[in-house]
């Protein structure tokens, strides 16, 4: 009992610590790029309003002055999304098709195996929480997703193999922009020994700081009393000899790269904006002296005398080219450092019929070279997902233990519209087992 006493003291001792390591300020700077509502220049403190001049100083016959009057006029503030459309374009290239999951069966134990995890996969809709675990980690550069066992005999009906198991497992996504602080700590190898989940919670209409503490074999789950601090509420075993957390990290932000050039972009359109509103109305310059005006029905003609007298229209002449010049040559460069395709009707025009096949590989080969750098990433994510799921199966399936030794390989499949439109087709039609041991499966998702 001294023994436990002192390891929960070492433990809540250790939280303000782990706490530390969570970069907030990292976090929050990304949560502001990826949300537009909040970059710079829609602050009024970066961007203030204007303060214009509406009636000039007047001085009456005395001598006395009457000041000007002035008013604030609102100035054009206009953010771009392009950070969030770029991360779409990679996320989509990426796992739009699901990952080709390479395996061979070779005995009726890893059968069962396969046709479990991809049961599971199903179940729990995984080809959606690879697209936001990817936008996630492009995004945040932080994602984890955590599996636990929960009650469903149904669920294992039509597998004779399968009886007496009543538990399957079930899956939840955690990132920084959901409100999960989430901090993984390793030991001198780098492997994983811990993992923290801080997260709040609303009861009564107040907020609870609340943790998650995640080992080899336990999971603890501590709250922030006020007074007291950190409090442990309640300590359980997850019933796995792996960490039920899956985790991918990238030292950058897709985007990381582009703020310089996009924060131009937004201070070129929003200054843009308020010149064309400024001149959008024709301008006259009247030089010389008014000798009259002459009206004919609704118009009026203003007749002016003296030296070099002369009515015209104000011209833009060059100025709005130079605008329009830099910001296609800013917006070009964002996606050319991103490795990102700009997938418009218009950027297509000149390309002839439709694209397929190796055409398309050539004109997006940009994109699929982003995703082989991305696979360094979400290929190992995948790779210890897969591990985990053979390991936990075999726990609640004992008859399929033997299957553990299937091998999977996760394949990133980019994005073609030849093999979207195969994947399509396949959706169409019922989810058949396959029926060859001999030729590498893919994932799929039953509808």
């Amino acid at each position: 009992m001294e023994q436990t006493d002192k390891t929960l003291e070492a433990k809540l001792s250790a939280i303000p610590k782990v706490r530390a390591k969570y970069r907030e300020e990292r976090i929050a700077q990304l949560r502001e790029q990826w949300e537009y509502s909040r970059h710079e220049v829609m602050s009024e403190a970066h961007r203030p309003d204007d303060r214009v001049m509406v009636k000039d100083e007047e001085v009456d016959v005395q001598g006395r002055r009457t000041g000007a009057v002035y008013e604030t006029k609102k100035v054009n503030r206009i953010s771009s999304s392009l950070e969030q459309l770029i991360v779409e374009i990679h996320t989509a290239f990426a796992v739009g098709l699901p990952p080709n999951l390479q395996a061979v069966a070779k005995t009726k134990e890893q059968e069962y195996m396969l046709d479990l995890i991809r049961e599971t996969e199903t179940k729990n809709k995984i080809r959606f929480i690879n697209q936001r675990a990817v936008r996630a980690v492009l995004s945040e550069t932080i994602v984890a997703e955590y599996w636990w066992a929960v009650k469903d005999p149904e669920f294992y009906e039509d597998k004779d193999y399968a009886r007496g198991a009543d538990t399957r497992l079930r899956c939840e996504l955690w990132s920084p922009f959901n409100g999960d602080r989430i901090v993984p700590i390793k030991d001198t190898y780098g492997d994983l020994v811990s993992f923290y989940r801080f997260y709040s919670v609303k009861v009564d209409d107040k907020e609870v700081e609340k943790l998650m503490e995640i080992d080899a074999t336990h999971v603890y789950t501590y709250e922030n009393v006020k007074g007291k601090g950190w409090t442990l509420i309640s300590q359980e075993l997850h019933g796995f000899d792996k960490m039920p957390v899956i985790y991918m990290e990238m030292k950058h932000a897709l985007c990381d790269r582009i703020q310089s050039k996009r924060k131009r972009i937004e201070e070129l359109e929003s200054n843009y904006a308020d010149c064309i509103n400024d001149n959008f109305f024709p301008k006259v310059l009247l030089r010389g002296s008014v000798s009259g005006v002459q009206r004919s029905g609704k118009t009026q003609t203003i007749q002016m005398t003296g030296n070099e007298a002369d009515v015209r229209y104000l011209t833009w002449d060059q100025s709005t080219s130079a605008a329009e010049s830099e910001l296609a040559r800013l917006e070009d460069a964002c996606y050319t450092m991103t490795m990102t395709p700009r997938i418009n009707p218009k950027d297509l025009q000149g390309l002839g019929t439709a694209l397929s096949g190796v055409a398309f590989k050539y004109v997006f080969m940009g994109a699929h070279i982003a995703v082989r750098k991305h696979e360094e990433v979400i290929g190992e994510y995948l790779a210890r997902r897969y591990s985990f799921l053979k390991h936990a199966i075999s726990l609640q399936v004992p008859a399929v233990r033997a299957g553990r030794s299937l091998r999977l390989d996760p394949v990133l499949v980019p994005f073609t519209i030849e093999a979207s439109t195969e994947e399509t087709s396949k959706e169409g039609e019922e989810g058949k087992p396959s029926e060859s041991k001999t030729t590498p499966t893919k994932t799929e998702e039953k509808e």
